[in-house]
């Protein structure tokens, strides 16, 4: 992706828009509008060579944005505010975080929500990392981190209806 994003306050100002940038220029060259509050992650994804930007936010919800088109093509909507998102190199899974602790799997191909883990008593979900050549996934929340494994039971030909062991997590105790 040749674009910088960019998204937050601008002279105390709520910013509830992202900003594209090119990596050549100083000047944005347009804004993405939708939410209704603060944005606080964005990440790129391809789908069928097409780019598409996935933001969170605030306002309890995830945006996908066609960046051709320039506008949001699909809303997923969460119970409360979105504070990370992912788009999972290997499989077509988009991964949301949120403040209640709850990890999201959606569907990068149709954008329907395929599971919900609950992490409530770890608090709130601060990092997602993908671990690049498998289905794994780091969840880091208030109090710790857990590895989910994440399967795609689409390509697997599973079934298309439930889904049901397409997410499992593991607890990782951390020492210091």
């Amino acid at each position: 992706f040749d674009s910088m994003m960019k998204a937050g306050y601008y002279n105390k100002a709520l910013m509830v828009g992202v900003q594209v940038w090119s990596i050549d220029s100083p000047k944005s060259k347009y804004t993405l509008f939708g939410h209704r509050h603060v944005v606080n992650f964005l990440d790129f994804f391809t789908r069928d060579g097409q780019q598409y930007l996935i933001s969170g936010s605030w306002d309890a919800t995830a945006k996908i944005w066609d960046m051709d088109k320039k506008e949001c093509v699909h809303t997923l909507e969460h119970e409360s505010a979105v504070f990370q998102v992912v788009s999972h190199p290997n499989l077509p899974v988009l991964i949301t975080g949120t403040k209640d602790g709850d990890v999201h799997a959606w569907s990068s191909n149709d954008f329907r929500l395929k599971r919900i883990h609950n992490f409530h008593d770890s608090g709130w979900v601060v990092g997602l990392a993908c671990l690049v050549g498998s289905g794994r996934l780091v969840v880091a929340h208030k109090t710790g981190v857990s590895l989910m494994e994440i399967r795609d039971e689409e390509e697997q030909g599973g079934s298309t209806g439930s889904n049901e062991n397409s997410l499992s997590a593991t607890n990782l105790e951390i020492q210091s």
